[in-house]
């Protein structure tokens, strides 16, 4: 009986795009380059092995290092800028400064990624130590939003946002550590120190991005990042100070829901209403209405709520007040804030924010915010020390009242403030005695941070209370404009007013001369008393009239791209998602603030898209990686979690070489790799299926059908990228050829253009024997001896006359191996794994299994012994992308040949099975070759039904398929003898569908008699029949006769036969096949 299911848990290993740089070395260099690549040696963090590694006979090809140590001078760490850079791979051959910069985010993102799991071995061991519990647990919070930012910025870049880039970039680098108040351990100090790593390296690609975005693409006139204090001024091309479209509160904004304190509301507390918020918003914001009275509560806007709306009815009516501060144990001055926001596009107007600590008491924040985007006006913030903390990212306040005295305007965002009223407060509760009060405390920590207050035409006094005080005795209470927290602490102030109770010197320092050489504190063209500059502290400066417009609204925060544009976006986006098969979802996943930029083009959109399948295949690790923290004691639960999340990590490394792809303008690989990422979100969840006996499962399960839903959406609009162009209105959803769609093709026809071929004069770095005569005596052992992550050079492995009974694996990192065997029949590996034995999954029973990119094999059996009445048991199995195979022997029974995934070429090869035995989901050709149907049964003579190939594709825009091109279809001389004896009872079918979008074709093939007429055969009833594609093209032979055909295969019509060639179907002309 056929088995009508595969196994699909598959343990693939990552693998990434062939990488071909060109080697130019001088004899004397020789030896130094070796020893370079032998120290950088490139291992992916998340798919480092364990494998022995030996040393290349040749050094694989050098980074662009002229290029890299150009593009390196522009930081404050060159040293650590080259060495992160420099590793292979790291960056293209001759990359221009965008991928130079790229490359940087993802060194900054590896080193935050170990950053993480270093914190989290600290909270591990921190059982029954509170604080240090605490810190940890503050800190992975901290890590969690600098990630976040880091791979926004990453997408930023690609899209040509730079702004936002430098905006999120400087955010990430934002993040302080709470740990060192807990450093009373060794694994403390080191992991301070790896996060010290990862400052420096996301400060690098920061400082890049500040030379990109002002000098542009001339690597030569880049510089180290610098202030205005150095005269740097920041390129403008915005309006003017007090010029352009003003940023403010939109009109007509509706209320969602109300909150009031008379019971006649749904919600009673304003916590409440914001739970109520949906999740990541999309580009509508959701507007709470908050009645007159006094909330006493503290608020958290969390990061998921996006574009929030307060509305009240008016300052001093609608008033939320805490009393939280930094005395209190266990409370940092973070945790104080009365209304603390994290949710990107904040927005609040008519509000009163208040903590009513004393001024007697430590820090306590009445607002704090570090979201995005956010918009704040004509609300009032009433404090003492710290009032309002604006701790990151960009923020406008405009006509709002603002009052403290210490330091009572902080953090490190890049804030304007503008038509607002500063009010300095008393200090003390003998306030007689007198004070040094600063309105605001800056806290950059790096001269590339794009971050800074600006004040814009506001007024700076005291309240009557305090100006009673100062009038009284004006030389004891001295206020300040500001004092730098940090080193490169930056604050102007532009056509403000400020009143005498600001002292002549202006500006406080911090202590002692603490960061004055680096700070910038500027004014310029202000009024009223305290605006006289002729005692001026020297630290201080006066703002050019030539640099003030660097300040605007548009220049300093990019107001002007602010989310005012949602509408016209979302027409765009509806337009490109009606190219999905899951448009409404495409619509909503798009539709969030900041996804896509103002009138996006199609590239811009896509790119979307995969950064929205990249943040949801992160979810379903976490959901995964639950399942497993839960599932101790369950074997079968905890191996199907171990290999979910394997999957999950070569999905994610296929997604973000999409997503690189797409930026170097290689469609058809960005396709290829998409479809292969979308393979492995489906064998994820065909892996939980087997122990979905949990509440848990089932909803990870749930949500990674999501995710592989988000996906199709991201392939879907690819493919009609690549046929339509730039044109959203001609988009369509995916179709197959079965609906009249054919792929755009370019390369030479079937059997026309270049062959693609196994290249000659490729010599052995290793040998393989039985004799003992060489090195190695295994296939495996000159595997493990392969350098991993190969460049672009063939690693060939040379495998003397013998049979090698072993199973081999190939994994992601050996690169571009060769097997060179003495002939087929001479040179045979073979083993006897089958998926009936305990714990062996189809995928496992591979005798030889690659997933190494660029593998090449020529002149070699391969074998899998099983015999026809076991289970399936696969030969040989692949995933290597850009893997040729010639000359080769395939032998066993069902499932022999497991094509997996990505793109695959079998030249004169032959083939031989039963049932299913060309199965898989790549985009496989086979040309010139000699597929065999071998006796199926212990007693074959009851006959059997068989089919050659099972193909898998799941989703109608993956690139794959297998396409049969000049082969012979027969059977082996023993089932020729069956068929012959009696033809009836032994039918054997060119295929059957093994997913519901199979695609196999067969051009110009010999079919043998032993073809059944009706040609296919299907699964199960009719499933799949109406979305497969079976076609076939001028075969000859008495099994091509398609008078008795199933209806639901086609001719290929011969204006579209050339979309099967091996240059268009798998882009053979762009292969690398030199050695």
């Amino acid at each position: 009986m056929i088995h009508s299911h595969k196994h699909t848990y598959s343990h693939i290993c990552k693998h990434t795009v062939i990488r071909n740089y060109l080697l130019v070395i001088i004899a004397i260099m020789s030896s130094i380059i070796i020893l370079l690549f032998s120290l950088f040696l490139f291992t992916s963090p998340s798919f480092s092995s364990g494998h022995h590694q030996t040393p290349p006979p040749l050094s694989p090809s050098p980074p662009p290092a002229a290029q890299i140590r150009l593009a390196c001078k522009a930081t404050r760490y060159p040293d650590v800028c080259v060495s992160s850079l420099s590793k292979p791979g790291r960056v293209p051959s001759d990359p221009n400064p965008s991928q130079i910069i790229h490359s940087a985010v993802s060194v900054s993102i590896e080193k935050l990624i170990t950053a993480q799991s270093e914190v989290k071995s600290i909270l591990d061991a921190s059982v029954g130590n509170l604080n240090r519990t605490n810190a940890a647990n503050k800190y992975l919070q901290q890590l969690s939003y600098s990630l976040h930012r880091t791979r926004a910025t990453y997408q930023a870049l690609t899209r040509g946002k730079i702004k936002d880039a430098r905006a999120w970039m400087s955010a990430a680098l934002v993040s302080r550590s709470p740990l060192k108040y807990v450093n009373g351990t060794k694994e403390v100090v080191e992991t301070m120190s790896s996060l010290n790593e990862f400052i420096n390296v996301t400060s690098n690609a920061l400082s890049m991005m500040v030379s990109y975005d002002n000098f542009g693409d001339n690597v030569s006139s880049w510089t180290p990042p610098a202030t205005e204090r150095d005269g740097f001024w920041d390129k403008t091309g915005g309006p003017k100070v007090g010029a352009g479209p003003s940023l403010g509160f939109p009109s007509g904004l509706k209320e969602d829901v109300t909150v009031c304190k008379n019971g006649n509301c749904r919600y009673q507390t304003v916590q409440d209403a914001v739970n109520a918020a949906p999740d990541n918003n999309g580009v509508s914001k959701f507007v709470i209405k908050i009645n007159e009275g006094v909330y006493e509560e503290t608020v958290t806007v969390p990061f998921q709520k996006k574009n929030v709306v307060f509305i009240g009815d008016g300052i001093g009516k609608t008033v939320i007040t805490g009393s939280l501060n930094a005395g209190m144990p266990g409370i940092t001055t973070f945790d104080t804030a009365t209304v603390g926001v994290l949710g990107d596009g904040f927005m609040a107007r008519d509000i009163t924010f208040q903590n009513t600590v004393g001024p007697d008491t430590h820090q306590a924040v009445a607002f704090r915010s570090d979201s995005d985007f956010s918009l704040l006006e004509n609300c009032e913030f009433l404090g003492n020390q710290d009032t309002l903390y604006v701790h990151g990212l960009r923020q406008f306040y405009k006509k709002c009242r603002i009052q403290g005295n210490v330091d009572f305007i902080f953090g490190n965002a890049a804030s304007v403030f503008q038509d607002c009223e500063i009010l300095i407060a008393p200090r003390q509760l003998q306030p007689e005695k007198g004070d040094n009060n600063a309105v605001t405390a800056q806290g950059r920590i790096d001269p590339a941070q794009s971050t800074g207050f600006v004040f814009l035409n506001c007024s700076i006094s005291g309240t009557d209370e305090y100006m009673k005080l100062y009038k009284a005795n004006p030389k004891v209470h001295k206020s300040y404009l500001g004092r730098p927290w940090k080193d490169y602490s930056r604050t102007v102030f532009i056509g403000c007013n400020l009143e005498a109770l600001i002292n002549s010197d202006g500006w406080l320092p911090w202590s002692g001369d603490l960061s004055l050489k680096t700070l910038y504190y500027g004014e310029s063209k202000n009024t009223g008393p305290g605006s006289d500059r002729s005692k001026r502290v020297p630290w201080s400066s006066v703002i050019p009239d030539e640099h003030v417009d660097m300040y605007s609204v548009a220049n300093f925060i990019q107001a002007e791209e602010w989310a005012m544009s949602d509408i016209q976006n979302f027409a765009f986006i509806r337009l490109a998602c009606n190219a999905t098969r899951y448009p409404d979802l495409c619509v909503s996943s798009l539709s969030k603030p900041g996804r896509v930029p103002p009138s996006p083009n199609p590239s811009q959109i896509i790119h979307s898209a995969i950064s929205v399948s990249l943040e949801n295949l992160k979810t379903a690790q976490t959901k995964v990686k639950s399942i497993l923290d839960a599932s101790v004691g369950n074997l079968n639960r905890t191996n199907a979690a171990k290999t979910c999340l394997q999957l999950l990590s070569y999905s994610e490394h296929r997604t973000n070489s999409t997503d690189q792809a797409l930026t170097r303008g290689k469609i058809k690989d960005a396709r290829a790799w998409m479809s292969a990422a979308l393979v492995y979100q489906y064998d994820s969840w065909s892996a939980l299926k087997y122990v979905n006996g949990t509440k848990e499962v089932a909803e990870t399960m749930s949500f990674l059908n999501g995710l592989i839903n988000v996906t199709s959406n991201a392939l879907s609009m690819m493919v009609s990228y690549d046929n339509f162009g730039d044109n959203f209105a001609s988009w369509t959803p995916p179709a197959t050829e079965r609906d009249g769609f054919w792929d755009k093709t370019s390369g030479p026809k079937v059997g026309a253009g270049p062959s693609l071929g196994f290249p000659s004069g490729l010599k052995e770095d290793v040998t393989v024997c039985k004799n003992g005569m060489c090195r190695y005596k295994t296939v495996q052992d000159a595997v493990n001896a392969a350098p991993d992550n190969y460049g672009a050079r063939k690693f060939v492995i040379k495998i003397n006359e013998g049979v090698y009974e072993e199973t081999v694996t190939v994994p992601f990192e050996k690169k571009n191996v060769v097997f060179i065997g003495d002939g087929m029949g001479k040179t045979v590996i073979t083993g006897s794994l089958n998926a009936g034995m305990p714990g062996i999954t189809t995928y496992n029973t591979a005798t030889v299994g690659v997933v190494g990119d660029g593998f090449m094999a020529r002149d070699i059996t391969f074998q899998n012994t099983a015999g026809p009445d076991t289970h399936q048991a696969v030969a040989f199995r692949s995933d290597s992308d850009f893997s040729l195979l010639e000359n080769c022997e395939f032998l066993g029974n069902q499932d022999t040949l497991y094509a997996h995934g990505l793109r695959q070429f079998y030249n004169k090869c032959r083939i031989q099975g039963n049932v299913d035995f060309i199965f898989g989901n790549s985009a496989s050709v086979f040309q010139d070759c000699e597929i065999l149907i071998a006796p199926r049964q212990l007693n074959p003579e009851k006959g059997e039904n068989n089919a050659v190939t099972a193909q898998g594709r799941v989703d109608p825009a993956q690139s794959t398929g297998f396409v049969f091109l000049n082969c012979s279809i027969t059977g082996t001389d023993e089932y020729m003898k069956l068929y012959k004896a009696n033809p009836k009872v032994h039918k054997s079918y060119l295929g059957r569908p093994w997913k519901d979008y199979s695609r196999t074709v067969f051009i110009g093939c010999n079919l043998e008699a032993l073809i059944n007429s009706d040609g296919w055969l299907p699964w199960s009833g009719d499933l799949s029949l109406k979305t497969l594609y079976y076609g076939e093209s001028k075969n000859t032979g008495p099994g091509s006769d398609r008078s008795k055909r199933v209806s639901w295969s086609s001719v290929i019509p011969d204006e579209h036969v050339d979309m099967y060639s091996v240059a268009n179907f798998i882009q053979g002309d762009e292969w690398k096949m030199s050695g």
